[in-house]
This record gives structure tokens, sequence and C-alpha cells, in this order.
């Protein structure tokens, strides 16, 4: 009698403790369901901050390569006019070295040296195409000094003006090219500096 009544005390408690683990079990899962949503959401707004930093890198990078594109191409720029001032420096002082030698001790000039003044001259008239007033003048004068040597021709009595003039341009040229590289570069970007007024000789004197 005793056990046939504990029986159904026992089948409760059992379900009793089945239901409870169940529901443990089932609040245990939504706990843990709710937990990882919450990772998940965490994961994902990393992931995002991730993606932003990333684009925010990447567009960083793209500009820093952009300016250094420009910035390279500007030193680039700068290099060639460099050696371009160089070139220019150069040729005037040979060609005002053989002007020296055949105008000033009246000596011929060999067809070697002919060849040698005409490429000078053609060379600083291409460096400084004639457009303005200065490098119309530079042109001017430098044809006049290849038809003297390439011809042999006398220097008139006024050569000694028109040869000051000649070297006067030469180094104001020069200076200008060379400070508009030094502009160019305090500034990081080219600079073009304002035409100058060239030095002349009366067309008498040429």
């Amino acid at each position: 009698m005793y056990f046939a009544m504990t029986q159904p005390i026992a089948v409760i408690v059992a379900a009793t403790i089945t239901s409870a683990t169940a529901t443990f079990s089932m609040l245990l899962t939504l706990k843990q369901n709710s937990s990882f949503k919450r990772n998940e959401n965490r994961i994902s707004k990393i992931n995002t901050d991730i993606n932003d930093v990333n684009k925010t890198i990447s567009n960083k990078l793209a500009n820093l390569k952009e300016t250094e594109i420009k910035l390279s191409s500007k030193y680039r720029m700068l290099d060639i006019l460099t050696v371009k001032w160089q070139k220019t420096q150069d040729c005037t002082a040979e060609l005002l070295g053989i002007m020296d030698l055949h105008f000033n001790d009246k000596c011929a000039i060999s067809e070697d040296e002919k060849k040698r003044v005409s490429y000078l001259c053609n060379f600083l008239s291409l460096q400084e195409s004639p457009k303005g007033k200065f490098n119309e003048e530079f042109n001017v004068q430098l044809d006049s000094i290849k038809y003297f040597l390439l011809n042999n021709t006398n220097i008139i009595a006024s050569y000694t003006e028109f040869y000051s003039v000649f070297k006067l341009n030469c180094w104001y040229l020069i200076d200008h090219r060379l400070n508009e590289i030094n502009q160019s570069l305090e500034s990081g970007k080219i600079v073009s500096l304002p035409k100058i007024e060239p030095h002349k000789v009366e067309k008498k004197y040429i």
C-alpha cells in the first residue's frame, strides 16, 4: 500500500525534475543564444570598424601616392630645368670664349670652329625661343655673332659695346633661370618669373 502511494509521488518528482531540467536547459539555451547574438553584433561592429579603418587607410595611401607622383613629377621637371640651365651656362661660356679669341685677337676661325659656333648659337636659340622682348633681342644678337664668326667679318669699331651687351644678357639669362629653379624648390611648384628686359645695342653697332 505504501509502495503504491509513493510511486505516483516519485513519478511526479521525476516529472518535475525533468520539467525543471528542460526549463533550465531552455533558459540556458536562450541565454547562450542571446550571448551569441550579442557576440555576433559585436563581431559585426568590429568588422565594420575594421572595414572603415581599412577604407580610411586605403584613401590616405591613395592620396599619399598621388602626392608622391605629383612631387616626383615636379622634381623631375626641376631636374630637367637644372640640366637645361647648366647646359645654357656651359654653352654661353664657350661662345664667349670663342668671341674673346677671334674678335679681340682678330684670328681667322677654322672650319671646325665655325661648326662649333653654329651649334652653340643654334642651341642657345632653341633654348630661348624668340618669345618676348628678351628672347627676341637675345636671338638677334646670336644671329649677329654667328654672322660675324662664320663669315670672318672684321668687327666694327663699336664691337666692345656689342660684346659687353651680349655678355650682360648672358649673365641676366643665367641668373634669371637659376632664380626660377631656386624659387620652385622653395615653393614646391614650378615658378615662372616675370619676363626680363634685355640689354640692347643700336642697329648701327651690329
